[in-house]
């Protein structure tokens, strides 16, 4: 009965909740936990699932399996295959992953680009084309399969993440680039909604839906593009776990999906005092399976697109689709540049565009948190 009590009077001390909490273990007694937890004032409690992209690597995937297993934390790996073909050692790391009760997910072969990329206001030219595309899903379940024995395709869940997020991310400068070319119809005018209606039109989408993957995106960006590959200093970790500490319990949603690398050495010390502190101030960290019991919200958000929406979504448009061809009849069309804005930087060296953004937005070159009002009226954003 005492304990309870005690729960109940954490749970109504939303800014002290986590002080209450019986899961304030610095398990790897780093000195850094205690300077960490005196900054951080409040947090609101909700789930989080860790997402790691670009690996497996030998500078930081093996060691933050080991901080995971410490801690009971369960998190997905999404592998570019490059890194596994013909490399067996990169090859078992998968297969690890799998064995620990981790999910694999695909990051596609080549780190490129799956549909219209735009940098400065200009189209890149070296994504793939559809054929392109279907080749790299293929070849990268492939080659997954074959390092685990094909348990990746057994796998419960399975999700694909566009490298980029591009395929099922695109910009509203990029959205409005394609709707000018004649290459996708909206009906709407705002973001939000137009992104949806693209997600049901876009062919890399529904590439992977063919071959049974949701695709997964994220809602919390680690920002760790920010640092090299190999360690940093105590300040340097010290400031990157409070700051994504801070934007993590200051999210109001109900799940976070939290973008990583296990490229970059510095999530080696960050991961395990990032989930200590973590727990102790009341996040949840849950598996990809817990994550999607409860994965309304994200369906909604449009950070999680379920296969099964996108066939429905790809069916629905044939119609559009079908209409916009035959309203192409100009023997030479103009191409269209769409205006030109400030980009942000972001994870792995990805450029955000004007509009473009998770808990921040860009907004001509500097990152503007999502709730300010400017956004809803010059992004038309939700």
């Amino acid at each position: 009965m005492k304990k309870l009590t005690l729960l109940l009077l954490c749970s109504l001390l939303v800014g002290h909740y986590s002080y209450c909490s019986e899961s304030c273990k610095n398990i790897d007694n780093d000195p850094l936990y205690n300077t960490i937890m005196a900054k951080i004032k409040t947090c609101h409690p909700h789930n989080i699932h860790l997402t790691f992209d670009d690996g497996p690597s030998l500078i930081a995937t093996e060691k933050i399996l080991e901080g995971l297993k410490k801690r009971g934390t369960k998190a997905t790996f999404f592998i570019s295959t490059t890194n596994i073909d013909n490399n067996s050692d990169l090859g078992a790391l998968v297969l690890k992953e799998l064995k620990e009760g981790h999910t694999v997910g695909d990051h596609g072969y080549e780190h490129n680009a799956y549909d219209l990329r735009m940098i400065n206001g200009k189209v890149e030219s070296n994504g793939f084309s559809e054929s392109e595309a279907n080749q790299q899903i293929k070849k990268s379940i492939n080659l997954l399969d074959q390092v685990t024995n094909n348990r990746f395709s057994n796998q419960e869940n399975k999700f694909f993440r566009f490298p980029y997020g591009r395929g099922a991310m695109p910009s509203a400068d990029e959205l409005n680039y394609m709707e000018k070319r004649g290459e996708v119809v909206f009906e709407s005018k705002n973001y939000s909604e137009r992104l949806i209606e693209y997600r049901k039109q876009s062919k890399a989408v529904a590439s992977i839906s063919d071959n049974g993957f949701s695709h997964l995106g994220w809602n919390h960006d680690s920002e760790d593009f920010k640092y090299g590959v190999q360690n940093e200093s105590n300040t340097d970790l010290g400031n990157f776990v409070s700051e994504n500490i801070s934007r993590l319990c200051n999210s109001r949603v109900n799940t976070q999906v939290a973008l990583f690398h296990d490229i970059k050495a510095i999530n080696v010390k960050a991961i395990p005092l990032i989930i200590d502190i973590g727990k102790c101030l009341g996040l949840n960290f849950v598996s990809a399976k817990e994550m999607m019991r409860e994965s309304v919200d994200l369906v909604e958000k449009g950070v999680l697109i379920p296969k099964e929406y996108q066939l429905k979504g790809a069916t629905e448009n044939v119609s559009n689709i079908a209409r916009v061809a035959k309203s192409i009849t100009c023997k030479t069309c103009q191409i269209i540049t769409p205006p030109s804005h400030k980009t942000c930087s972001s994870s792995n060296g990805k450029t955000y565009l004007h509009c473009e953004g998770e808990d921040s937005i860009c907004y001509n070159g500097e990152w503007i948190s999502r709730a300010t009002a400017i956004l809803e009226e010059k992004c038309h954003l939700n």
